[in-house]
């Protein structure tokens, strides 16, 4: 299987793909694989190997300096035009997962990474 989370696009701030891209980039993929340990990381919907003879395209590298850039360039920063993490609005952003023990550990790490590589807690929100 393929497990993914995806964006609203249409509400802000990740209606910005500057924004999306910089939350994407902030995610060791390498990292969340050993975390899962039955899980290989992949940058893309359509994983390496999955069909014969198809190059399965790159998507974003893990390069948290380049996300700080892009989320500087969104807006979110301070008056020297480097991104701060306190301009970015935590409160419109939440993790939202169904209810399993694995699907909360996942978003438990994506929320540490953002916190660790962006210095932003988004905030986590089970549903049934």
């Amino acid at each position: 299987s393929v497990e993914s989370y995806v964006f609203n696009t249409r509400r802000a701030p990740t209606s910005d793909v500057r924004v999306r891209h910089a939350l994407n980039m902030s995610i060791d993929k390498e990292a969340l694989a050993r975390f899962r340990r039955v899980a290989k990381p992949t940058t893309s919907v359509v994983p390496a190997g999955i069909f014969p003879d198809y190059e399965s395209p790159t998507g974003d590298p893990f390069d948290p300096a380049r996300a700080k850039a892009l989320l500087a360039e969104a807006g979110f920063r301070d008056s020297a035009g480097q991104f701060d993490p306190a301009t970015f609005p935590v409160s419109e952003v939440e993790i939202t997962y169904n209810t399993s023990e694995s699907n909360r550990s996942t978003a438990e790490f994506l929320q540490s990474q953002w916190k660790q590589n962006l210095g932003i807690t988004i905030p986590l929100r089970n549903i049934e």
